[in-house]
């Protein structure tokens, strides 16, 4: 453990051996492990694992070492994490043996593991206090659809180089993991998210310990932040994860995580509760694959990056977010360079400043946009057009989403939607393509509108109709066959 002595007014400026463990107070509070500490651990995991090979590892032992490693706690991150499994052993042998501490055991495959985690693979870094260091402060909320969480302090110098805000949604297996394990997993990507945008300026700058400090209105998720571990193996895997993290990804420098509870009242006015649970977002709706391979290989094209995605519904391994993501290429597909072929499913309310990007960009575009011709983006659209247009049935897998949470705009249904290539080009080819599309499908603003469609088999056709019936009109159009081989 560790003592303080009472006559010391206060902490000296140089290193103090303290039954066991050392004070580093220049220039911040740090509690470190002397090396006899070290050996004396690293000496009992190898008697434990020599013992448990000749079966003679008793419950009393296994709870002895845990008292150890817990009494290192101060300096040693994640203590209480790697003695998960350890403690899962000792209560089994209790139960099967009916509770008698002398009676040797067999430890599990777990339980080994961590054993020579401290023999051969545990750093005794040790650990700063909060005190007196630059302090970060993060609101983090989760709901059954979602998380989200804001920034709320930082140095003045990281505003520049940071994301205010960050929010995503539970998929597969995440959708069924308990409220606790949904806050702590949440308040780590929402940290990713937001401070990782600041990594590289953070690097370059001179090392020093930050603060981290995380709100949540979770008391499991609060005490194995501070804890940094305890006994549900999915919150120690994430606890463990967020530490490496805040220790690698602003190397040299470093970050120190701590979380404050903050009441439901609280989280409200703050504005987190309603980041978790954005269930209308344009990006998180993901055509059905099947559709948009069908429509590659009508089109002969062949897309490299996906400009409006998440890592749920990203059609392509290579993608833009609206939000800070690790997998992704890069935030915020506007403010960056189209270079290459590029797939592009934007949300409605960014179409005009897409037409807009493409017609700056030197680069063809595969879309996917609802036929409209009444808006005002449509006279744009056709002098971006590079291609034959493709309308995709309407059906009840046409638009996916990662969960039940999610749904598409009600409007979605009633409107007809098209694939199409979109260019800047001049070549002889997209001309004549403009000049035949403004002929035929993309003619006019009246009352009547011509289209030009295809089959499954590659055939062109025309459908002439009224813009209000369009949908009536084009159930039994391209991919359908597609969906219900599926």
């Amino acid at each position: 453990g560790f003592g303080v002595k009472k006559e010391k007014k206060r902490l000296q400026s140089h290193k103090q051996e303290w039954y066991g463990a050392k004070i580093e107070t220049t220039p911040h509070v740090k509690f470190t492990a002397t090396s006899k500490k070290i050996k004396e651990m690293k000496r009992m995991a190898g008697w434990m694992l020599r013992k448990d090979d000749e079966f003679k590892v008793t419950p009393r032992m296994t709870a002895g070492f845990i008292g150890k490693i817990r009494s290192a706690a101060l300096y040693l991150e994640c203590a209480m994490a790697h003695t998960a499994n350890l403690i899962n052993a000792q209560n089994q042998a209790l139960a099967k043996n009916g509770r008698q501490w002398d009676q040797p055991c067999k430890l599990s495959t777990e339980a080994r593991l961590e054993l020579r985690f401290f023999l051969t693979r545990c750093e005794f870094r040790g650990r700063h206090l909060p005190n007196n260091l630059i302090e970060v402060l993060l609101v983090s909320d989760a709901s059954n659809s979602g998380f989200g969480g804001k920034i709320l302090k930082i140095p003045p110098d990281w505003k520049e180089h940071i994301q205010q805000t960050t929010l995503g949604f539970w998929t597969g297996d995440e959708l069924k993991m308990h409220i606790n394990e949904k806050e702590h997993e949440g308040s780590f990507r929402v940290a990713q998210g937001c401070l990782n945008p600041a990594r590289s300026y953070v690097s370059r700058q001179e090392p020093n310990i930050y603060h981290l400090n995380v709100l949540t209105d979770n008391q499991v998720s609060r005490s194995y932040h501070n804890k940094q571990g305890g006994k549900s193996p999915l919150l120690n895997k994430t606890t463990m994860e967020f530490q490496q993290w805040a220790r690698e990804a602003f190397y040299p420098s470093k970050l120190v995580i701590t979380s404050t509870y903050l009441e439901g009242d609280k989280m409200i006015e703050i504005g987190g509760d309603e980041l978790s649970r954005m269930g209308r977002l344009g990006e998180e709706i993901q055509l059905n694959p099947k559709m948009f391979r069908t429509l590659c290989r009508l089109l002969h094209f062949q897309p490299t990056i996906d400009l409006f995605a998440t890592r749920h519904n990203a059609q392509l391994h290579r993608f833009y977010t609206a939000h800070h993501d690790l997998k992704a290429q890069g935030t915020n597909a506007m403010i960056q360079e189209w270079t290459r072929p590029a797939y592009a499913f934007p949300p409605v309310n960014m179409i005009t400043s897409f037409l807009q990007k493409v017609q700056r960009e030197r680069t063809t575009v595969l879309a996917v946009l609802p036929l409209t011709p009444s808006a005002a983006w449509y006279p744009l659209l056709q002098r971006l057009v590079a291609s034959r247009p493709v309308l995709l049935a309407q059906g009840r897998k046409m638009f996916l989403t990662p969960n039940d949470y999610l749904k598409p705009r009600k409007q979605w249904s009633k409107w007809a939607w098209i694939g199409i290539l979109l260019s800047s080009s001049t070549s002889q080819r997209t001309r004549a393509w403009r000049a035949k599309t403004r002929r035929t499908w993309l003619r006019g603003f009246g009352h009547r509108t011509q289209f030009q469609a295809t089959r499954p088999n590659g055939k062109t056709f025309n459908v002439g109709t009224k813009e209000s019936m369009v949908k009536n009109r084009l159930t039994n159009l391209i991919l359908s066959s597609a969906l219900r081989s599926g």
